[in-house]
C-alpha cells in the first residue's frame, strides 16, 4: 500500500492557527441545537451562525437607516441595537464580540451612520 503524505495547505497560507472549510448551513444548525438555551440569549457560537444566514447571498441594494447601501455577497447591514434585541446581548457586548472578530481578521467592519455594514470573507455557493 503505498501512502503519500498530502499537504493540504495551500503555499500563501501561514502554519498557524488558520483553518479554511467548506462547509453548509445544516452542518452548522445541527452544531447549534446541541447548545443548552439560555432564555433565548444566543451564545457567541449561534450568534455567528446568525451572521452566516443573514448575510447577502448576491450582491444588492438595501435600504438602511434612511440611506440606500450597495452590499456585495458575504456582507450585512444592521445596527449594534438590533442585534442585541435579536440576541438578548447588551450593546456593548455585541459591539466586544464585533471588535473581537475583527481582531482576528474573521469580520471587517464599516459605520455608515448608525448602520453598520458586517463584512465576512467567505465564498457562499
Amino acid at each position: 500500500m503505498n501512502r503519500t503524505k498530502r499537504n493540504h495547505k495551500p503555499e500563501n497560507m501561514k502554519s498557524e492557527n488558520t483553518f479554511s472549510l467548506t462547509l453548509n448551513m445544516v452542518l452548522l444548525r445541527s452544531l447549534q441545537e446541541d447548545r443548552p438555551a439560555d432564555g433565548g440569549r444566543l451564545s457567541r457560537y449561534s450568534a455567528f451562525v446568525y451572521l452566516l444566514e443573514h448575510m447577502n447571498r448576491q450582491p444588492g441594494t438595501v435600504t438602511a437607516s434612511g440611506q440606500e447601501i450597495f452590499l456585495s455577497a458575504g456582507q450585512l447591514v444592521t445596527s449594534y441595537s438590533e442585534l442585541a434585541a435579536v440576541w438578548k446581548w447588551s450593546r456593548d457586548n455585541v459591539r466586544n464580540f464585533f471588535l473581537a472578530l475583527e481582531k482576528t481578521g474573521t469580520v471587517s467592519l464599516e459605520r455608515r451612520g448608525k448602520a453598520t455594514v458586517i463584512s465576512l470573507p467567505v465564498g457562499m455557493t
